[in-house]
């Protein structure tokens, strides 16, 4: 009909003045969705940013160098981050907390001790004990030790008392089938250097250093100790003694060879560290070499009994257990200590009392 408004419309208003009008509240939802949408990732933006930071940056809340931390057995992985929050290991717990449930996979920490050195951030934190790289302890056993040293260095480590562990290096059945005379583990704890856990018992340590010498003392060694005619048990013997007579490398095959000379013409020894040890066992030994140690009636004093001394006196290196398998070929029958700690070689009593006046004036 002429003059009506077209297809129903207020009067005055378009068609896209209608559709405007319908739009706008629509418009304006998505634009405060986009809004909130932009708002929700610049805040996950700046908290991954915040996380990362806290995650990788470095951190010490002690004063000394390095620390030792222990994650007990058992632990929550909320105790565990407070340990490690007390302990100045790390800032606070929440991006560790984050980083162990992101990698929650690969088995959860470890327990044991640990050790941290000044500054680490808390991602390496948290690996070392999602790898278990607990904390090694070095134990170093000095050549030339003996069983009651051995024993002092154990007990200082926290392993027992010095009592107990006697106990234990006296009870042979760990060298049984190496040696089937021996009375205790002397000779056998093989001096080297060894790092154990936390933890670890003073009966597996003590396994740890047998084994080592059933490994040194090998097939090549045992056959060598075979053409000589001698038993494990009489090389250890006399690499003991070798070990104790000297410390420079380069004697031991002579003292060796003086050793196997003497033996073979029915001389005595006459060794001092053996009397020495001797005195030790009877807890009379006070650092000086008296007459009446000398004259003391024991299987393992050399003054006193032909041959070897009843068993090994102290922990041989290797070193010396191939001096004792290999001796060097000399004439010389005795040796006396100069005053840099060497020792002049002599074949006759004549040319060796020379020495003896001449290096003990």
């Amino acid at each position: 009909m002429p003059g009506a408004p077209a297809l129903g419309l207020p009067a005055g208003r378009t068609v896209r003045a209608c559709i405007d009008r319908a739009v706008r509240p629509l418009r304006s939802l998505h634009g405060m969705a986009a809004f909130l949408i932009l708002l929700t990732l610049t805040a996950g933006l700046l908290a991954w940013l915040r996380y990362e930071n806290e995650l990788n940056a470095g951190f010490s809340g002690y004063p000394e160098a390095t620390r030792l931390v222990v994650i007990p057995p058992g632990s929550r992985t909320r105790d565990i981050l407070r340990i490690l929050e007390k302990e100045g290991i790390i800032r606070n717990s929440w991006p560790s907390l984050v980083y162990l449930w992101w990698n929650r996979g690969k088995g959860g920490v470890h327990a044991g001790e640990y050790q941290f050195q000044r500054a680490i951030s808390a991602k390496a934190a948290m690996n070392m004990l999602l790898e278990g790289r607990v904390f090694q302890h070095a134990l170093t056993i000095p050549e030339g030790w003996n069983r009651f040293q051995i024993a002092g260095i154990l007990e200082a480590r926290g392993m027992g008392t010095k009592a107990d562990l006697l106990k234990l290096l006296e009870d042979p059945a760990p060298v049984r089938d190496l040696d089937a005379r021996a009375t205790s583990l002397e000779g056998y704890l093989f001096p080297d250097t060894y790092f154990y856990t936390r933890g670890t018992s003073a009966r597996e340590m003590i396994l740890r250093l047998t084994r080592r010498f059933s490994r040194i003392f090998d097939e090549q060694r045992r056959k060598r100790a075979a053409e000589l005619g001698w038993s494990i048990r009489e090389v250890v013997t006399l690499a003991s003694l070798i070990e104790k007579e000297t410390a420079l490398p380069s004697e031991r095959p002579m003292i060796s060879s003086v050793f196997h000379r003497r033996l073979k013409e029915g001389m005595r020894l006459q060794c001092d560290p053996t009397v020495i040890y001797a005195s030790t066992m009877i807890g009379k030994f006070d650092g000086v070499i008296r007459q009446s140690d000398l004259a003391l009636h024991s299987p393992y004093n050399t003054y006193q009994v032909a041959g070897l001394p009843a068993g090994p006196i102290a922990s041989p290196g290797l070193a010396s257990l191939d001096a004792a398998l290999n001796p060097a070929q000399t004439n010389f029958l005795y040796f006396v200590a100069r005053k840099d700690g060497s020792h002049q070689f002599s074949a006759s009593v004549g040319e060796h009392n020379r020495a003896v006046a001449l290096y003990r004036r």
